[in-house]
């Protein structure tokens, strides 16, 4: 596969970096935040090459560049980054691994909104975490949205 048109890969044969290694885990979120607090090197944030392809990059003193890549749950309807502490219920109690527990947090939606309704209650959360202004944030929700599954027709 040519990665040299995603963000941050290194194709260069004249680079600095002495060797990159690649390793996949299931939750991207946890590792990334286990990684962090490690504080072993320089750590990138998690990057979207394309829907189903997140990666974050750290690089050690030695200047080695370690890949993490992996998927990570997000909220099918708000699109929030979800560890199991933030996954929705089922009317059984149950997890419902596809929600968010402020979205669904006892087997059905918490508020009957529509996909514009739910873009502008969470355009405050995007902003300063992932985007500098709020439209910026409606126009990535305004993409995002109709991909998830509770908006998708």
């Amino acid at each position: 596969m040519n990665e040299s048109n995603l963000i941050g890969h290194c194709t260069d044969l004249n680079s600095p970096y002495k060797f990159v290694q690649n390793y996949w885990v299931e939750d991207l979120l946890t590792e990334y935040e286990r990684v962090k607090k490690l504080n072993i090197g320089e750590v990138t944030e998690i990057r979207e090459a394309y829907p189903t392809y997140n990666y974050f990059h750290l690089t050690d003193p030695d200047n080695n560049v370690i890949e993490i890549t992996g998927g990570y749950h997000i909220c099918q309807s708000c699109g929030m980054a979800m560890h199991e502490s933030d996954y929705g219920k089922n009317a059984d109690e149950s997890i419902n691994t596809d929600y968010c527990k402020y979205c669904y947090p006892n087997g059905s939606f918490g508020k009957n909104e529509t996909m514009e309704e739910m873009i502008e209650s969470c355009v405050p959360f995007y902003v300063n975490e992932e985007f500098e202004t709020a439209e910026e944030a409606r126009e990535y929700l305004r993409r995002l949205y109709p991909t998830l599954k509770r908006w998708k027709k």
